[in-house]
């Protein structure tokens, strides 16, 4: 088995290479734009069918792969239709020392993109480690309906609490009980999701 770290990672402005012009590429595409992250995406024909006018912040070339298109990027997601070429390209990243993603070769790649479930600031990663990318999607899709959007609120009043002082005199297992009392207490978890004011709570 091999082992992945899960990780978040601060990419600001570092550009993203997506390799590819078909529906998968797309969807690699989707998860980087749904987080601000500049892209350059090449293809020799980018599927007409596919909205790629949604994709926002995206350097898009129609032109053979080459390592030139390697030059300023900080990841690498190898998504054409022809293994040869993904396997060209994973190679290629790996003497630029860029981490890359084969989408026809889990064993080759260096990251899997997991299906996301995002609730502002509270994100929820489902990961198979590249075995089946649909199945984490269907857990994610299951899983959406019990995460709703107060998660949100209540992560931005926490992230408040901890710089309270009433918070700081606390010990580290008084934080966690409080936390589990807030989670555990529709009421409890609801006013502090939705109050202005924490001294209300």
């Amino acid at each position: 088995m091999t082992n992945f770290l899960p990780v978040n990672l601060r990419i600001n402005d570092r550009r993203v290479l997506v390799v590819g012009g078909g529906s998968v590429a797309h969807r690699k595409c989707e998860v980087f734009a749904e987080l601000g992250i500049p892209l350059r995406v090449i293809a020799e024909v980018f599927s007409e069918q596919l909205p790629w006018e949604t994709i926002n912040n995206v350097e898009r070339i129609t032109a053979s792969y080459a390592p030139e298109h390697l030059e300023g990027i900080f990841l690498v997601v190898a998504a054409t239709d022809n293994q040869r070429v993904n396997a060209r390209i994973v190679e290629d990243a790996h003497k630029h020392g860029l981490l890359c993603q084969s989408v026809d070769n889990p064993d080759a790649s260096d990251f899997h993109l997991s299906a996301l479930l995002r609730r502002d600031d509270l994100t929820i990663a489902f990961s198979t480690n590249g075995k089946s990318p649909a199945l984490a999607r269907v857990l994610r899709d299951r899983a959406e309906p019990h995460y709703d959007e107060s998660l949100g609120k209540l992560l931005e009043q926490i992230a408040q609490l901890r710089h309270s002082d009433q918070w700081k005199r606390l010990t580290l297992p008084q934080r966690r009980e409080y936390l589990q009392q807030v989670l555990d207490d529709p009421q409890l978890f609801q006013k502090l999701a939705n109050s202005r004011d924490l001294k209300d709570v």
